[in-house]
């Protein structure tokens, strides 16, 4: 009976001793393979290249006159300039200059109630003195990888209020459509029957992101697309600052002005051009290519010693 017992034991030893062999050959493979795959993952997620959509639409309502202008300025940060700088200098806006001189009255239609209705009545002792109202509704996106923010900000009622002028910018809130992240939201600034200028900011925050060795896009260019409506009021400049050099490609119309990361339209017909039709072209972040080249060489290092390994464990565990 104690023969059998030992017998027993050896039995149960052996297949123990074997099935912890496979489970450790498996185990050497598995480490290495789980690299190779992050590495390829990556690999393709650098070759995308990602696009930056930019949607505005300005009103002019109230008391209008043909002598007030709009100045668009998009700053598009792909090289990391809003991590140098915390406060807006990223940002978009729209200059708006007012001239109430030989103006008409442009109704206030329903929808401007019914975007702009709470700060209205938040505000309503300051806006009962305005006579000329612009609003802003944008939409910036981007087919970057982003997380979008699980809670949405609380709305802000209460802005800069004078005697003379009034400016509301809302809090930027987030959606998702498709591939494509999506920041949105309006603004309003109104004015007295004064002269004046101002501006109306919106955010880029989705595609104004920091490019990092480990971001999973192509950090070297991208597709740029942008989108205007002007009602009511005369567009005299549209500008787009990247913040570093740059590489643009073809257009139409062609830019008045180019410099090394900056393009700018001050052609009236060029401007209605970009209105009526859009703009798109391509664009290539020069000053990132090596960081690019860096990250390449790290993953391609990384890839080379996991296959390296699993060549020998394959070898020594298998073959020998």
């Amino acid at each position: 009976m104690a023969n059998l017992k030992v017998f027993r034991n050896k039995i149960i030893s052996i297949l123990a001793n074997t099935c912890t062999q496979k489970v450790l050959r498996t185990g050497y493979l598995l480490v290495p393979l789980i690299i190779i795959y992050a590495c390829l993952c990556f690999y393709i997620s650098w070759s995308h290249i990602p696009d930056r959509n930019i949607t505005a639409e300005i009103s002019a309502l109230g008391y209008c006159s043909d002598s007030s202008y709009c100045n668009f300025r998009i700053n598009i940060d792909a090289v990391g300039m809003s991590e140098q700088h915390k406060d807006s200098i990223c940002d978009n806006y729209v200059e708006i200059a007012n001239h109430p001189l030989y103006a008409r009255r442009i109704e206030l239609p329903d929808s401007f109630y019914q975007v702009f209705k709470p700060i209205c009545l938040a505000n309503e002792k300051y806006l009962e003195k305005m006579k000329s109202f612009y609003s802003l509704n944008y939409e910036c996106g981007s087919t970057m990888s982003a997380k979008l923010p699980k809670e949405q900000e609380n709305e802000t009622l209460y802005t800069y209020c004078s005697n003379l002028t009034f400016n509301y910018a809302s809090n930027p809130k987030w959606k998702g459509n498709g591939a494509e992240k999506i920041t949105y939201g309006n603004g309003l600034i109104a004015f007295n029957e004064t002269y004046g200028s101002g501006y109306l900011r919106f955010k880029s925050n989705l595609f104004n992101q920091v490019p990092r060795l480990w971001s999973r896009w192509d950090i070297t260019q991208s597709n740029v697309s942008l989108r205007l409506k002007c009602n009511n009021i005369r567009c005299d400049t549209i500008s787009l600052e990247f913040f570093g050099a740059s590489l643009f490609s073809e257009m139409y119309p062609r830019p008045d002005y180019i410099n090394m990361s900056r393009i700018e339209f001050t052609d009236s017909i060029k401007i209605n051009e970009i209105i009526s039709k859009g703009l798109r072209f391509h664009v290539e972040f020069v000053q990132l290519r090596e960081m690019a080249e860096t990250r390449i060489i790290v993953l391609t290092s990384i890839l080379s010693l996991a296959l390296s390994l699993i060549g020998s464990i394959i070898y020594k565990r298998f073959l020998e």
